[in-house]
C-alpha cells in the first residue's frame, strides 16, 4: 500500500501556502478570554445564546461568548463589521479612514492614479487590462499606496489580478503583448488559457478536463477562527505527527506554543511530558459511578463534539452512534456500564463507511459527559478526554507504542474517515458534476476506551479516561472493490493492582519461605527412614522435588485467596471500591499458576515412581496339614523327593493361590481413589457449561448465569474470575465425593481398604512393605482360626465364630483388633531383608546381560521370567533361587513377627500427638528392635494412589485450571483432565505390577 498523500487533490492543491495562510490568520482573533485551568465545560446549546447581546457559539469551549467591541457576531463565530479591521495591539475593530480602502482584511490602503477610490465599488478601482494590483514590496512590508503595474511581454495578469505569469508556450510570442496573451486568430483557438489548433479540438480523444481546474475560494471570507480550526484540522488528517519537515502540525505548533493559549485557538495536543499527570488527576471528575446496572449512575458517557473541516460546531453525539459498527446501539451501550468490560469487532465494506458519513469528514473532539441537576435545570458538565494514536510519529518515531509513558504524546481530536484529502476528480463526464473518487483512504481501525478507578476513600471516582486509536489505510482499488475492513471497539474498566500485587508477592515469599523450610523437615525425616545421617545428592535432589509439590500448593493457595477476594467483592458491591485486574495486571496470577501446575506435575511423577519401587512381601501364616497319622515308609519318602531343592515335599506344601489371590488384590487397588474422574469431570462440565455457571467469570458486575446473547457475545471472560468459578464447581464437586464415599459409600456399600485387610485375614496372609529403606507398613493378616485353606462350609463357620465373639481377636496383639502398623526397622533387619534376596537379583540381573546379548545375536525376543519382567526364559538354577528366596524370607519374617529371633525383635507403641501431626519419627531405632506404632486402620494407603488423593487431586485441579486459562475452554480442560487421569493410572498400574512381580517373588503371569 502506497503512503498516502493528503490534500492531494483539487480542493488542497496548494498545502504549503493554504497552510502557511492559515497560521497568518490563526494568529488574530476578536474573541474574548482565554483558556482556563478548570478542565471541566458547561455546555450551552448554540440556539442559546443571545445574538442581541452580541453573544455567539465559541467552539472552544462549548458555550456561548461575547464578541469583543465593535466585533459583529455570527452564529459560529466573531468577526469585525464589513469595511474594518481587527487592530491587536488595541485590541478592537477600526473603520479605514475616508478615501482609503481594506486589503486583504489586514491593511488600510490609499488609491492610486490608475485606479482612483470608488464610492460606489466603496474601495479602490480595478486596475486596467493586463495591469495588476502591488500592495506589498519586494521585503513583504505593506506599501501605503495600492498602484497599478502593467505585465511585461509574455506575462499576464493571474485570475487574482495580483502577479504576473508567463503564457503558455502554446501562444506565438509574436502575438503576444505587454499584459496579454494572444492567440493565432486564423489557426487557433483559446481553451482554458491554451492554444489549440482546430485539428486538436475537432480530435474526439481531447479531454476537456485536461485544461479543468478548481479554485479555492471564499478562504479569506472565513476569517481568523476558521483559519485555525482548519489548520488544527489539517494537522489532525495527518495523524498530528510532526517532526523538521513544514507540515500543517508544525506550523501549528509554532502558534501553539503561545502560553497561555488564545481561546480561539484548538487545544489539539497536551505538553509532550504532561501524559503521566493527564491520566492520574484525581480531582479532575468529582462525580462517583456505582453497580447499579439498572441506573444511570452506573453508566461511564463518552461524548464527542463534532466539526466540519471548516470548524464548524455540528452538536454533540454519543461515542456509540459515531462509531461505525452494524450492532445496534444496545449492544454498544453495554460497554457504558461502570466496570463491564466491553470488545466488539465489526465488519463493514468499505463504501458503506463512507456513505455512513455522506463523503464529509467529521472531526471529533471526545469528553466524560454528566448531567448536573440544579432546581428545574439540567446542565450537561463536560470533561476533556485524551487521546493516544499508536500511528503517532514524532521525528519519525512512534512513541505512543512505547512503554515509557513519559514519551507518549496525547491529543485531543480525531476523525472516523478522511474524505478531504487524497481526492481526485474522476474521468469522464461533466466536471461540474464530479464524484470524488479518493486515491488513498485512511479510516479508523481501532478504538480502546480505559477507565481507571481512584484508589481513594470515595467510592465509584474515576481519573479521566483515555481512547487508543489505530489508524489504516486502503487503496483506491480497495474502494474500488468495495473491500471488507475490520473495526475493533472495546472498552476496559481497571484500577491501580500494585499494591495488592505487592501484598502477592509478600504473601508468596513467606509462605514460600515456609514451605521450604517444611520440605526441609520432610526431607530429613525421609533421611532418617532411609537410615542416612549426612546430606548427600540424593538428599538434596528429595529436598526439591518435595518442595516442588509444597510450593505448587503455596502458589495456587495464594492465587486463589487474593483472586477470590476480587471476584466477591467486584459481584457483589454497590459502591465501587474493588474492580477485577487486567490481563496485564493478572499476569502475575496467571505465571503463578502455571508454576503450579507445572511443579505440582513434577511432584506426582516423583509419587508414582516412590510407589512403584517400594519392597512388599505377603507372609504366609499357612502351615502344612497333617493328613495321616501312619508314618510313610522309607520307599515312598523317598518316591516323592524335592524335585526344586526347597526343602519341602509335596505332602508338606501349601497352596500359593491364595498369595496370588491377594497380590491381585492389591494390585487393583493400587490406583483406587475417593475421586471418580469420570463423575468428576461430568458434573463439572454440566454446572460450568449447561447449567452456566461459567457466566461468573465474565468481566461485568451482574451474577446471573443466564445473561443476554449479546452479553455473552461481546463481553469478554476475566482469567481471574473463571479461575475463582472453576476452581470452586471442581473443588466442590471433588470434596462431595470425598464426603459422599467416606461418609456413605465406605459405610454402609463397599469400603476396599478395609475390605484388603479382612481378606488378607481371611487367605492367613499378612502383608510387609518398606516404603522407604528402613521404614514402612504392616498388615497383620494372621487367621485366628490357624488356618485358611479349606473348604466353604468351613470358612463360613470360621465367620460365624467371630461374628459371635467365639475366637480370638484379629490384632497383633492378643485381644485387640489392631491390625495396621508402620514400622520404624533398624539396619540389621534391613541388611537381613536385602541379603535374603541379593542372589535372586544378582541372578537376575546376569540373566538380562544374557538376554541383551542374546537379543543382538538374534535369538528370542521376549520370555517371561520369575519376578516380572521381561527377559529370557527362566532357568531351573533361577527358578530354584527365586523359590528359595521366597520360603526364606518367609520364614524370616513369621519368625520375626512371632518375636522368634534372639537378636531381632520388636515393641508396639503408640505415636505421640506431634509425631502423628508432623508424620514423623522423632526417636532413634535401636540396634536390633523394630518399633511397631499403631495407626488409624489404613496408613499402608500411603503406598496408594488411596493415601495420596489430595495430590492427586489438587494436581488435576490445576491441570483444570492450567488448560482453561490457555484455552478459555471448560470443555476442553474437563477432556484432558480425564486424559491425564486415565494416563497416571495406566502408567502406575504398569509399573506397580512389574515392581509387585519383581518384590514379592510371583510369577508375573499370575497377576491380572
Amino acid at each position: 500500500m502506497g503512503k498516502m498523500t493528503f490534500f492531494g487533490g483539487a480542493v488542497f492543491g496548494g498545502v504549503c501556502s493554504l497552510t502557511l495562510l492559515l497560521l497568518v490568520f490563526c494568529s488574530r482573533s476578536p474573541v474574548a478570554g482565554e483558556v482556563g485551568d478548570d478542565l471541566s465545560i458547561k455546555f450551552e446549546e448554540p440556539s442559546r445564546c443571545n445574538l442581541s447581546l452580541n453573544e455567539t457559539f465559541s467552539w472552544s469551549s462549548l458555550g456561548c461568548v461575547k464578541c469583543q467591541w465593535e466585533a459583529e457576531n455570527s452564529p459560529d463565530y466573531c468577526q469585525c463589521p464589513s469595511g474594518t479591521v481587527w487592530q491587536r495591539t488595541a485590541k478592537r475593530c477600526t473603520k479605514c479612514p475616508d478615501n482609503e480602502m481594506l486589503y486583504d482584511a489586514k491593511h488600510c490602503l490609499e488609491c492610486g492614479t490608475a485606479n482612483p477610490f470608488s464610492l460606489t465599488l466603496g474601495g479602490c478601482s480595478p486596475c486596467p487590462a493586463g495591469h495588476i494590483e502591488v500592495a506589498y514590496s519586494p521585503d513583504g512590508s505593506p506599501l501605503r499606496r495600492l498602484e497599478c503595474t502593467k505585465c511585461g511581454v509574455g506575462f499576464h495578469p493571474s485570475t487574482s489580478q495580483r502577479r504576473c505569469v508567463p503564457c503558455h508556450p502554446s501562444f506565438a510570442s509574436g502575438e503576444n503583448e505587454n499584459g496579454t496573451c494572444r492567440c493565432s486568430e486564423v489557426s487557433h483557438s483559446e481553451f482554458g488559457g491554451v492554444c489549440f489548433t482546430q485539428q486538436e479540438l475537432d480530435d474526439p480523444l481531447f479531454d476537456a478536463k485536461s485544461a479543468y481546474k478548481i479554485e479555492y475560494d471564499g478562504f479569506k471570507g472565513q476569517r481568523n477562527q476558521t483559519a485555525c480550526q482548519m489548520l488544527g484540522n489539517m494537522c489532525t488528517l495527518n495523524l498530528h505527527t510532526y517532526g523538521e519537515d513544514w507540515t500543517a502540525c508544525r506550523l501549528y505548533r509554532i502558534v501553539g506554543r503561545l502560553t497561555p493559549l488564545p481561546n480561539h485557538i484548538p487545544k489539539i495536543y497536551y505538553s509532550e511530558v504532561e501524559a503521566p499527570s493527564v491520566l492520574i488527576r484525581s480531582s479532575t471528575i468529582p462525580h462517583t459511578h456505582d453497580m447499579r446496572y439498572d441506573q444511570s449512575s452506573s453508566d461511564v458517557n463518552i461524548t464527542l463534539s463534532k466539526f466540519s473541516f471548516k470548524g464548524q460546531f455540528l452538536g454533540l453525539a454519543a461515542i456509540d452512534d459515531v462509531i461505525p459498527c452494524r450492532e445496534p446501539k444496545k449492544v454498544l451501550q453495554i460497554g457504558r456500564k461502570f466496570g463491564t468490560n466491553f470488545k466488539a469487532k465489526c465488519e463493514m465494506n468499505l463504501k458503506d463507511i463512507w456513505d455512513q458519513f455522506n463523503g464529509n469528514t467529521i472531526f471529533l473532539d471526545p469528553y466524560v459527559s454528566y448531567e448536573e441537576v440544579k432546581g428545574k435545570n439540567k446542565q450537561i458538565q463536560l470533561y476533556p478526554v485524551p487521546i493516544k494514536t499508536l500511528n503517532f510519529k514524532r521525528n519519525g518515531i512512534k512513541v505512543n507504542t512505547m512503554d515509557d509513558q513519559y514519551q507518549w504524546q496525547f491529543v485531543r481530536r480525531f476523525f472516523i474517515i478522511d474524505t478531504v484529502g487524497s481526492v481526485e476528480p474522476s474521468s469522464g463526464g461533466d466536471p461540474s458534476t464530479e464524484t470524488k473518487i479518493p486515491k488513498n483512504i485512511r479510516y479508523l481501525k481501532s478504538i480502546h476506551i480505559s477507565v481507571q478507578l481512584q484508589n481513594s476513600k470515595d467510592a465509584g471516582k474515576i481519573y479521566v479516561p483515555l481512547l487508543t486509536m489505530g489508524y489504516a489505510d486502503a487503496t483506491q482499488e480497495e474502494f474500488i472493490r468495495n473491500d471488507v475492513i475490520t473495526f475493533d471497539y472495546s472498552v476496559n474498566y481497571f484500577m491501580d493492582m500494585s499494591r495488592s500485587i505487592e501484598d502477592v508477592k509478600i504473601s508468596i515469599g513467606v509462605l514460600s519461605a515456609l514451605a521450604v523450610l517444611w520440605s526441609a523437615i520432610q526431607a530429613w525425616s525421609w533421611n532418617r527412614r532411609n537410615g542416612q545421617l549426612e546430606i548427600d545428592l540424593t538428599t538434596i535432589s528429595n529436598l526439591l522435588i518435595t518442595a516442588c509439590g509444597n510450593l505448587a500448593d503455596i502458589f495456587f493457595i495464594v492465587c486463589f485467596a487474593t483472586t477470590t477476594f476480587w471476584f466477591v467483592f467486584f459481584k457483589e458491591q454497590v459502591a465501587v471500591h474493588v474492580l477485577l485486574p487486567d490481563m496485564y495486571q493478572e499476569r502475575l496470577v496467571r505465571d503463578l499458576i502455571i508454576s503450579a501446575f507445572a511443579l505440582k506435575i513434577v511432584a506426582i511423577i516423583e509419587l508414582i515412581r516412590k510407589q512403584s519401587n517400594i519392597d512388599i512381601f505377603f507372609v504366609d501364616w499357612e502351615r502344612p496339614k497333617v493328613t495321616s497319622t501312619v508314618q510313610p515308609k522309607p520307599m515312598e519318602s523317598e518316591n516323592k523327593p524335592d524335585k526344586l531343592g526347597t526343602g519341602l515335599n509335596s505332602d508338606e506344601s501349601v497352596s500359593i493361590w491364595r498369595t496370588y489371590f491377594i497380590a491381585n488384590e492389591w494390585n487393583e487397588i493400587q490406583t483406587t481413589r475417593k475421586v471418580h474422574m469420570a463423575t468428576q469431570i461430568i458434573a463439572t462440565i454440566f454446572f460450568l457449561e449447561v447449567l452456566g455457571f461459567k457466566f461468573w467469570g465474565l468481566h461485568w458486575p451482574n451474577d446471573s448465569v443466564k445473561p443476554d446473547v449479546d452479553v455473552q457475545k461481546y463481553v469478554p471472560f476475566s482469567t481471574s474470575a473463571r479461575f475463582v468459578v472453576g476452581t470452586v464447581v471442581f473443588g466442590l464437586i471433588g470434596i462431595l465425593q470425598c464426603l459422599y464415599r467416606i461418609g456413605f459409600y465406605e459405610r454402609y456399600i463397599k469400603n476396599e481398604i478395609q475390605d484388603f485387610v479382612d481378606l488378607c485375614t481371611m487367605g492367613n496372609i499378612s502383608v510387609f512393605i518398606l516404603a522407604a529403606r528402613q521404614h514402612g507398613y504392616y498388615i497383620h493378616g494372621r487367621s485366628v482360626h490357624g488356618f485358611a485353606d479349606t473348604d466353604m462350609q468351613t470358612m463360613i463357620e470360621q465367620l460365624s465364630r467371630e461374628e459371635e465373639d467365639l475366637c480370638g481377636r484379629r490384632g497383633l496383639l492378643p485381644q485387640t483388633d489392631q491390625q495396621t502398623f508402620l514400622i520404624s526397622v533398624p539396619g540389621v533387619f534391613r541388611s537381613v531383608y536385602s541379603q535374603v534376596l541379593q542372589p535372586l537379583y544378582a541372578s537376575s540381573s546376569a540373566s538380562s546381560t544374557l538376554f541383551t546379548k542374546n537379543r543382538q545375536l538374534g535369538g528370542s525376543k521376549t520370555a517371561t521370567s520369575v519376578g516380572g519382567g521381561v527377559g529370557v526364559k527362566p532357568s531351573s538354577n533361577m527358578l530354584n533361587l527365586s523359590i528359595h528366596a521366597y520360603n526364606s524370607m518367609n520364614r524370616f519374617l513369621t519368625a520375626f513377627l512371632e518375636h522368634a529371633l534372639s537378636d531381632l525383635d520388636y515393641d508396639i507403641n503408640n505415636k505421640t500427638f506431634f509425631e502423628g501431626l508432623l508424620d514423623m519419627e522423632f526417636n532413634e531405632v535401636g540396634s536390633d528392635r523394630a518399633v511397631f506404632y499403631t495407626d488409624d486402620g489404613h496408613s499402608f494407603d500411603s503406598v496408594l494412589f488411596y493415601g495420596h488423593e489430595r495430590t492427586l487431586f489438587l494436581g488435576e485441579l490445576y491441570t483444570f485450571i492450567f488448560v482453561d486459562i490457555i484455552s478459555h475452554n471448560f470443555v476442553l480442560a474437563g477432556v484432558v483432565v480425564f486424559l491425564v487421569d486415565l494416563m497416571l493410572k495406566a502408567i502406575r498400574n504398569f509399573m506397580g505390577k512389574r515392581n509387585l512381580a519383581r518384590k514379592t517373588l510371583i510369577d508375573s503371569r499370575f497377576l491380572i
